[in-house]
């Protein structure tokens, strides 16, 4: 039940009716909340967007949703329109790590593409999901993987990660 009272707050924060459509595309980036399947969309500005970009598999729905920010506008219903089943065998469970990647360079993808991405929220996507992705192979066992995303945590947020080194590894626990 937690988990629906956070997906509900994203959808709440976002101004969906008083934005301009660059401020929405960048409330979506910092708060992904569309589910794909509750949500219905005219086909020509799904193919004005070029549909989903399978090759962020992971990334796809936030690079759509993005782009269909910039073009149209999204209206949004404040009520419970599906129930979603999470299990062991979710896509997002599932396939995690290439997920995760994926995700990456889909962010990429946005900031290389349009000048209007907000680059704090990119920079807060970019480092959540390396952290993520840090966190993910350290506990399953997979040292090498687990070190390529410690790397660009390092890289791209090294005063962070030098601050909050323990929080960061050892998570609340401090030495």
């Amino acid at each position: 039940e937690d988990q629906w009272k956070k997906e509900n707050y994203k959808r709440s924060i976002c101004n969906w009716q008083n934005s301009s459509n660059i401020e929405l595309a960048n409330q979506l980036l910092s708060h992904p909340n569309i589910r794909i399947i509750s949500s219905m969309i005219k086909r020509r500005l799904f193919e004005d967007v070029g549909g989903f970009k399978e090759e962020y598999f992971g990334g796809e729905d936030m690079t759509f949703w993005f782009e269909v920010a910039l073009c149209g506008n999204i209206g949004y219903i404040d009520e419970i329109l599906f129930h979603r089943r999470i299990h062991d065998n979710n896509t997002v469970k599932k396939f995690k790590g290439p997920r995760l990647i994926s995700y990456l360079k889909a962010l990429d993808y946005l900031k290389s593409t349009y000048d209007c991405v907000d680059k704090s929220i990119y920079r807060q996507r970019y480092y959540s999901k390396c952290l993520t992705g840090f966190k993910y192979y350290l506990n399953k066992k997979k040292y090498i993987l687990s070190v390529r995303y410690f790397m660009k945590l390092l890289f791209f947020f090294p005063d962070y990660l030098i601050n909050n080194f323990f929080n960061v590894i050892f998570g609340n626990q401090q030495s």
